[in-house]
């Protein structure tokens, strides 16, 4: 047996597995989200790939001021432990490209190692922080705001600028002398503020009884604060990284890529990932109708259209992320692209599932995968900010492939005014929507499948609200009521008409 006729025979199982345990949506809920599940483990390959262009030498920059507090409560080990990890983050990163410079806080800001591009100078100045005092952090934010605003001698301008900061609580201690009348907490909130508007970026790491609302504040946007227990700083960092680092749909190295690479592997990724999800959506369908899922011409038409899915939604992520402006609300902005690009997809598959789901109405189709789509996209940055990069995308995938699936499903067993149940055996049954497209039975290209039957033997279709059967051969034609039931090839078919609930009258007063 060839490989398809493997994949063919074991899918063809799984279907009839399922299908004796879960209705239809669930069942297509499952094998949407193992199609999506399967492109995306292929995708990780192109998340992966380097680039070489790039790696070799690159015109993109950024500069980045790591903002540590050193506050009493650091004490205890875990200032240790910030030292070890920034140490390892700066040890990664190319400085003669992106230069770094350290700034501690307390009850004072101290600027320790300005813009270098000498990891040695870094780690100097790491080895220099200890614990004390209290936490105030806006003039700390202010410190490294203005190491940021004095670049370096003889550096061109820099592509980004960035602060990543590092704290384990809240503001403490007076408010800088141009914020006296307010809080600290304000007075910190309106110093990010004034740097975010600048065009800096400001990326933070909580730890403690750090608040991780507060600091979604100062970041202005939720998904750049990390929070981390003790004993996980590292890898809160290698997170960081990545939001430093880069603005791309996907990524899981922390380096720069030119746009070109960029945009060739997330499209390809959403393209692998479309794939997928058409080939088990597509190929469940016509398992569960007991018909062969692939034929040649059905794998270029799937393969067609599950690549028009994919670059279509990459195109519209990527782009959006590109051409969304950075700085105040930007985040917002971002995000709402994201979550439409997958909202483009599932509508696409939406609109080619109704091709062989028989009478789904393609705007139906294309609505209801539109809406699991939009769905999957808004589950999938949550699960992208709590898995991390790489388990945060195959889980997200996961969870876009059974939303659009079971939407799918769902929403075609709601639109049906009467459908054909066919009972292949005690425990098995497959129920066809009857239309005025007919259910055409046969040993062809039929929807039902029945070995030996000439090809669209019998048709069964639905005209003005009656069901009708016709004999190809015989050329007998008959309406079918409700329960009505028939033997073809010792299959057995039953219709079910979908009850009218009466309506109820209201007893009044009669009007004089």
């Amino acid at each position: 047996m060839s490989a398809i006729d493997n994949f063919t025979h074991l899918l063809a199982k799984l279907v009839s597995l399922l299908g004796q345990r879960l209705p239809k949506p669930a069942m297509f809920a499952v094998i949407g989200a193992i199609g999506c599940l399967l492109g995306a483990l292929l995708g990780e390959i192109l998340a992966q790939a380097p680039d070489r262009h790039v790696d070799g030498a690159s015109d993109t920059s950024t500069e980045l001021c790591l903002l540590v507090d050193c506050s009493g409560s650091m004490g205890g080990g875990k200032l240790q432990e910030v030292v070890s990890a920034a140490t390892s983050f700066t040890h990664r990163q190319d400085l003669s490209r992106n230069p770094i410079g350290v700034v501690a806080f307390s009850t004072t800001p101290q600027p320790l190692v300005g813009l270098t591009s000498s990891a040695s100078d870094v780690d100097r100045a790491l080895a220099q922080l200890q614990a004390g005092g209290s936490t105030a952090m806006d003039s700390g934010l202010a410190a490294a705001g203005s190491m940021l605003q004095h670049p370096m001698l003889n550096r061109k301008s820099p592509s980004s600028q960035a602060i990543l900061l590092f704290t384990d609580g809240e503001p403490e201690g007076p408010s800088l002398p141009i914020n006296s009348s307010l809080d600290i907490r304000e007075s910190t909130r309106i110093t990010a503020q004034s740097l975010r508007n600048t065009g800096m970026h400001i990326i933070a790491v909580g730890t403690g009884d750090a608040n991780v609302a507060y600091l979604a504040q100062l970041t202005g946007d939720p998904a750049l604060v990390f929070f981390a227990n003790q004993g996980g700083f590292d890898s809160a960092f290698r997170k960081a990284e990545n939001a430093v680092y880069r603005r791309q749909l996907i990524d899981s190295t922390g380096k720069s890529y030119s746009a070109g690479m960029t945009l060739l592997r997330n499209i390809g990724w959403c393209v692998l990932v479309s794939l997928g999800l058409a080939f088990f959506l597509w190929g469940g369908q016509n398992a569960y109708l007991r018909r062969a899922p692939y034929s040649r011409r059905g794998c270029v038409t799937l393969s067609q259209g599950g690549a028009l899915a994919g670059v279509a939604s990459g195109l519209v992520a990527q782009t959006g992320l590109w051409l969304v402006p950075q700085g105040n609300g930007s985040s917002l902005l971002q995000l709402a692209t994201f979550i439409l690009a997958w909202g483009v997809l599932g509508s696409l598959m939406g609109r080619g599932m109704s091709a062989v789901i028989p009478n789904l109405r393609w705007q139906t189709a294309l609505r209801a995968g539109g809406v699991g789509g939009l769905v999957a996209g808004a589950t999938f940055l949550i699960t992208a900010t709590v898995f991390g990069d790489v388990a945060g995308r195959l889980v997200g995938a996961a969870i876009l492939g059974a939303a659009i699936g079971y939407s799918i499903a769902l929403v075609e067993e709601l639109a049906r005014a009467a459908s054909l149940i066919v009972r292949w055996g005690p425990k098995e049954t497959t129920t066809i929507t009857l239309g005025a497209t007919p259910v055409t039975i046969g040993g062809g290209d039929d929807h039902v499948w029945l070995k030996g039957l000439p090809t669209k033997a019998y048709r069964v279709w639905m005209e003005n609200g009656k069901v009708f059967c016709k004999d190809q051969q015989s050329g007998r034609q008959a309406e079918l009521k409700d329960k009505s039931t028939f033997t073809v090839a010792r299959v057995e078919f039953q219709v079910a008409l979908k009850q009218k609930e009466p309506v109820q009258r209201r007893e009044g007063l009669k009007e004089r």
